[in-house]
């Protein structure tokens, strides 16, 4: 069974780094989520694959498009709206 190696935030917001037995990345992450982590980065230990937020946010360097904040603040409104309750 592979190795993941994985950064994240616990339910209190302290960052969280370790590893995980999974049958696949998807099975990591769904067991990380049950386990109230918020994964930013996974990775296969054997691999070194990457999957997060860790290379989107090096490369655009920060910047939002108004599009993409336009887009955002109607479905937060949308959300609101509905009484959807937080996590």
């Amino acid at each position: 069974m592979p190795i993941f190696e994985y950064k994240g935030l616990s339910r209190d917001g302290r960052n969280v780094k370790g590893t995980i037995d999974a049958e696949n990345l998807r099975s990591a992450r769904t067991r990380l989520k049950k386990d109230n982590i918020f994964v930013v980065e996974i990775r296969d230990k054997k691999k070194g694959t990457s999957s997060g937020a860790g290379k989107k946010k090096a490369a655009r360097k920060g910047k939002v498009s108004v599009q993409e904040l336009s887009l955002m603040t109607r479905q937060l409104a949308v959300l609101v709206k509905a009484n959807i309750p937080p996590c």
